[in-house]
């Protein structure tokens, strides 16, 4: 189970980094967010389980082991009328982004070097930069490349492939260079989502694949790393990168008017003068989780009674402070596939008592709490949420809250966060409080495929099964040419399908937030 604790625990960290943001929302009034109500102690919470440590699984290149830092130079501060400093939250452990999978290196690896493609922040779609896009064989076999006039060569690309730890990569067979500008990739099996992920990985110069002090591609470049607090000097564009432990060492830097820019998770108390503060919708999505192998979860009119039972907006506004928006599915509206006509279950606890009533799920002794069909047992219902998440933990007391006024026993579970992955892994658990990363490419197969309810590397943490959308995972990934109208229309008829089924409840995605100087 370790292997997998750790995979799951690595793309939670780097989704989050890759995938984009959409629109975002006017510059708002700096209004500290308030601290959401601590739940009492549960009446039963699992045994937690040590921290998993974060490392790629595997590589289908022959490097494995992360790099040692780079020798540390002495950094003068940047004199704020000269420079830029943006402050960048988490502890670099190296400079070469194929070989280390540190979330604060991902996070800044597109200042410092270049890709064949980009993400367009908007849409999410990917665009050409370094190459064209590639041309794609009718079996999905084959991707040829043809790189611009640049620095950058097919051979800087073959290697910087070769040498990346990156687990998706593991579908390529082989690579080959024709001339100047083209590079052909070949795979072991059809996998239309290996273009995405393509597009965005760093490439390097050939000779810098396996340094662990590459020299950049980019429009940026830095000089060694200081420490035990680096500050980069970003060279090309006049900036530095300073890093800190945590979000509240980042405030602290703004308030005394250190840093010029830097990215946040949580909302920040009122800013200097002088500064502004943005949000933008997260590259994530919060949710609910039923455990579908577990009755009566594995009912979808119980699903759907229990989500229409939840005010999606009474948690934003209690648990977000109203800093988000409200999910219908698994993609932002904003997005080049989402389903327009897809919307959010509508808040109706009557409705949904009357589909409780109907699955079986019954007051019969008229205690006022509702009894399993099977047994006459009162139905209890444990909702759990990571306890270091004030905001997942107070929409898991709303979620509980909201059961209980129809008739269902519910209580909240604040557990650790390891303990969520641990049960979410295991399918040890009725229902979840916790925030999915959006994918940055559509092969959703290792969320959804019924196959990966139980595979070593699945990530079907509600364990759903539809024949149905099994078909339509298997069929957009192997779209002839992968045509991206194809795949659009394959995708939307799964999200409406996963809207119907409910095995998780999208609730909504939460605000980050971008504080700069004006």
């Amino acid at each position: 189970m370790k292997p997998l604790l750790q995979l799951l625990t690595t793309l939670f960290a780097l989704l989050l980094l890759s995938a984009c943001h959409v629109t975002p929302r006017p510059a708002i009034s700096n209004t500290p967010t308030p601290s959401p109500t601590v739940s009492p102690a549960p009446t039963k919470t699992p045994s937690p389980t040590p921290t998993p440590t974060v490392r790629p699984t595997s590589a289908p290149a022959t490097v494995t082991a992360t790099p040692a830092p780079p020798t540390p130079t002495v950094t003068p501060l940047p004199t704020p009328a000269d420079e830029i400093t943006v402050g960048v939250v988490g502890e670099l452990t190296g400079l070469n982004p194929l070989l280390d999978l540190n979330p604060a290196l991902q996070r800044i690896s597109p200042l410092l070097y270049r890709s064949l493609g980009r993400m367009n922040p908007i849409a999410a779609e990917t665009l050409p930069a370094l190459a064209d896009f590639p041309a794609i064989s009718a079996d999905g076999l084959t991707l040829t490349y043809t790189l611009r006039a640049d620095s950058l060569s097919p051979a800087d690309a073959q290697a910087s492939i070769e040498a990346a730890v990156w687990p998706e990569l593991a579908d390529i067979r082989r690579m080959r260079q024709s001339g100047s500008h083209t590079l052909t990739v070949e795979l072991l099996q059809t996998n239309c989502g290996l273009v995405d992920t393509l597009a965005r990985l760093p490439i390097l110069h050939q000779s810098d694949a396996l340094s662990d002090a590459p020299s950049a591609s980019g429009a940026f470049w830095v000089e060694g790393m200081s420490t035990p607090s680096p500050t980069l000097p970003l060279k090309g564009g006049g900036g530095f990168l300073r890093f800190f432990d945590d979000e509240a060492s980042a405030l602290a830097a703004l308030q005394a008017g250190e840093v010029d820019r830097v990215y946040l998770r949580q909302e920040p108390p009122p800013l200097p003068k002088g500064y502004q503060l943005e949000a933008y919708p997260a590259p994530i999505v919060t949710l609910i989780t039923f455990n579908n192998q577990e009755a009566p979860f594995d009912n979808v009119a119980v699903r759907q009674a229990l989500s229409r039972a939840v005010d999606r907006e009474k948690i934003l506004q209690l648990a977000f402070d109203g800093a988000g928006e409200l999910a219908a599915g698994f993609l932002p509206a904003a997005h080049y596939a989402a389903d327009p006509a897809l919307a959010a279950p509508e808040y109706d606890p009557g409705a949904s008592a009357r589909l409780l009533d109907k699955a079986g799920l019954q007051d019969a002794d008229d205690d006022g709490w509702r009894e399993l069909p099977d047994t006459g047992e009162t139905w209890q219902v444990a909702i759990r949420a990571n306890r270091d998440n004030p905001a997942e933990t107070k929409t898991a007391l709303l979620a509980a809250d909201a059961l209980r006024q129809i008739g269902v026993q519910a209580r909240a579970e604040i557990v650790t966060f390891p303990t969520i992955l641990d049960n979410l892994t295991r399918h040890d658990y009725q229902m979840i409080v916790y925030s999915l990363p959006l994918p940055p490419d559509l092969d959703w197969r290792v969320y959804w495929h019924s196959a990966q309810i139980d595979a070593e590397f699945g990530l079907n943490l509600p364990a759903y099964a539809n024949p149905q959308v099994d078909a339509w995972l298997e069929e957009a990934n192997r779209v002839s040419h992968c045509n991206r109208a194809e795949r659009i229309k394959l995708y939307q008829k799964i999200q409406a399908q996963l809207a119907q089924d409910r095995p998780v409840d999208f609730l909504l995605r939460p605000y980050y937030f971008v504080a700069l100087r004006e």
